[in-house]
């Protein structure tokens, strides 16, 4: 009986472990998302501030050509050929200036619409980021209320076989699982215990024989059994004197 309270203790620890790592995905799922988003209002932001660049030069642009403009007026009314050579050079420097902020402004236009096709990308991934948490917690959702109720159903057999357990054998039990030992119980097997790996004495092994009282492996603690066919194999009053 100790053997199948034990593995009912296992099924219900593996649930829960299941449980855990079912709500493990979800957060994964779930800051795999939070990356996406936060992806996106990068390149949102990003794209704001090269389309606020593309409007200042613009703006820069349009005052160089109105200078050239107004200068252009100029070069017709002055008087002197040393004022029409300066005039000249004005214009000769705003129009080399009017290039350069015309190139600017191209390269920045094209990086501003590279910017435009990532925000379409990144949108694309967060909305499929937001999918699979969707996904993900309605299908750990459904496993996690699963578990709960095979939980429930599995601990109320459990209640009911250890009530049915002598409490020389249900005490020790219950005190190794609340030290955490898992599988509390343990095989005898060619004079070795099958959870520690230690070897044991004829001793022990007599008194398993025996079965006149609850053994114990003196190297891990736990309760001690032997399987059948090991009984067969030795035989009634098996081991050493």
């Amino acid at each position: 009986m100790l053997i199948q309270l034990q593995e009912l203790d296992e099924t219900i620890s593996n649930l829960r472990a299941t449980q855990v790592e079912l709500k493990r995905r979800v957060q994964a799922a779930e800051r795999e998302a939070a990356l996406a988003r936060e992806e996106l209002e990068r390149a949102i932001r990003e794209s704001t501030t090269s389309r606020t660049q593309v409007d200042k030069r613009i703006g820069e642009l349009k005052a160089v050509e109105d200078r050239i403009a107004k200068l252009s007026v100029q070069l017709n009314v002055v008087k002197t050929n040393k004022e029409y050579a300066a005039i000249q050079h004005e214009i000769a420097a705003a129009k080399a200036e009017k290039s350069r902020i015309e190139d600017e402004v191209l390269s920045l236009m094209e990086a501003a619409d590279a910017k435009q096709r990532a925000i379409q990308a990144f949108k694309e991934q967060a909305a499929r980021a937001e999918e699979e948490v969707r996904r993900q917690s309605e299908a750990v959702e459904r496993a996690i209320a699963d578990a709960e109720s095979r939980i429930e159903r599995i601990a109320e057999e459990r209640r009911q076989l250890a009530e049915r357990i002598p409490s020389e054998c249900l005490q020790p039990y219950e005190r190794l699982r609340r030290g955490n030992v898992r599988r509390p119980v343990s095989a005898c097997k060619q004079y070795v215990c099958e959870q520690c790996h230690m070897a044991l004495t004829a001793n022990t092994v007599n008194l398993l024989m025996s079965a006149s009282r609850v053994v114990f492996c003196h190297s891990c603690g736990r309760i001690l059994y032997l399987p059948e066919e090991e009984e067969h194999a030795r035989g009634k009053g098996a081991g050493r004197t």
